[in-house]
């Protein structure tokens, strides 16, 4: 009898164990441990995941496909290789100089719109005033890359197709805060989510899990 009950408490144990490693992810979790941010996953069980972040004005968005790869959850977003500015004129102005222009944007957001302007191998630098404006002292652009300061793991490049060209207007795009989730890998446990983000460097962030049973 003795035997008998150590070999059912060992099956139950084993059991147990099995049922731990095989928690569903699928849920809720939000960020925890950070002043003045906010920011959740959401993780369906179609296989889809829902990602925000927030701080102060600067609210970013991702949604795509998530799977489960021993302790790390594996995040592709949708779509990929989108341009978050569009080129919408190019021309020929008098003068030494090169104009570009940004627009569809507040003017307290485009200052932190820069420029990468690449002409005849030397590299040059401009930050948007508050008109969305900046001019250099070149005469020829062979590429321009625009990126948003606060978005700094994106970037849109242009290759010039007219070097005669020395103004270019652009139009900053709704999808410039997206953020892209590239076969991007984060640590999951049944408790949480954690791991540095595409825009966050080094630095960890945790989302803690609030339930176990979220679908669509």
């Amino acid at each position: 009898m003795k035997k008998v009950l150590i070999f059912l408490c060992s099956i139950l144990i084993a059991l147990n164990l099995q049922a731990q490693t095989t928690t569903s992810p699928i849920g809720a979790y939000y960020l925890r441990g950070e002043m003045e941010m906010a920011g959740g996953f959401k993780l369906d069980s179609n296989g889809r995941f829902q990602f925000f972040f927030s701080y102060g004005a600067l609210d970013r968005q991702a949604s795509g496909i998530w799977q489960q790869m021993g302790d790390h959850l594996v995040l592709d977003s949708e779509p990929k290789g989108v341009k978050d500015f569009l080129l919408t004129q190019s021309k020929m102005d008098p003068g030494k100089q090169l104009t570009l222009l940004i627009t569809n944007a507040s003017p307290q957001i485009l200052p932190y719109v820069i420029a990468i302007v690449h002409s005849k191998g030397k590299q040059f630098h401009s930050t948007a005033n508050e008109k969305g404006q900046m001019v250099l002292p070149i005469e020829q652009a062979d590429s321009i890359v625009l990126q948003f300061q606060w978005c700094p793991e994106k970037a849109s490049r242009f290759d010039v197709a007219n070097l005669g060209h020395n103004h270019f207007s652009f139009r900053m795009l709704p999808s410039v805060t997206d953020v892209i989730f590239d076969r991007f890998p984060l640590t999951i446990t049944p408790q949480e989510i954690y791991g540095p983000l595409p825009f966050s460097g080094t630095h960890i962030c945790h989302f803690q899990r609030t339930t176990n049973n979220i679908d669509q």
